[in-house]
């Protein structure tokens, strides 16, 4: 096999150096000219294509597609199981990014505004007051044992300081003794 070596001197700064220079950038004006020509129709291209999507829904139905897909599930379940994902997770928490969020979150206007909202809702409400009416017969049954209970032993403690017979309960059977001392 031949090997062919081509050297050419021409001196750095030398007139013929200086010519070839010219005659280069002549030639090249041209061609960068018509790249660059190219370039900036594809850009406009992609733009009217990428509007068009947007424009007649083609690109939510792409996505909601994709994002639908086993696949994305797929893929986004190696990521959360990466070793990497695990890492970034760990140090947001251990970095303070994250109580540097709550913090801003809690200041902002916006959270009040939606936790209003929330609370000002029909169903928020109802629950609040189902839930209120459930504690408080809790407690007015509470409250009815325990008043009935201290009737019961303030009445035992009466008759045996009287010395009078033990009542009998409507139900049937003694009311308890219960030793007050």
């Amino acid at each position: 096999m031949i090997a062919w070596n081509y050297t050419f001197a021409v001196p750095p700064s030398g007139p013929l150096t200086r010519l070839a220079r010219r005659a280069a950038a002549s030639a090249a004006r041209p061609v960068g000219e018509a790249m660059s020509g190219a370039f900036h129709t594809s850009l406009m291209l992609e733009r009217r294509a990428l509007g068009r999507l947007l424009e007649n829904g083609e690109m939510d139905s792409l996505l909601a597609d994709s994002l639908g897909s086993p696949e994305f599930e797929l893929a986004l379940r190696r990521v959360g199981d990466s070793p990497t994902t695990r890492r970034l997770i760990k140090a947001f928490f251990e970095t303070g990014i994250f109580d540097e969020v709550i913090t801003q979150l809690l200041e902002s206007p916006a959270l009040w505004r939606l936790v209003d909202e929330v609370a000002a809702s029909p169903a928020v409400r109802a629950a609040v007051m189902h839930q209120s009416r459930g504690f408080a017969d809790l407690i007015a049954e509470q409250v009815r044992s325990r008043s009935r209970n201290a009737d019961d032993r303030i009445e035992d403690a009466a008759r045996r300081l009287t010395f009078r017979p033990q009542r009998v309960r409507p139900g049937g059977g003694p009311v308890a003794n219960v030793d007050l001392s």
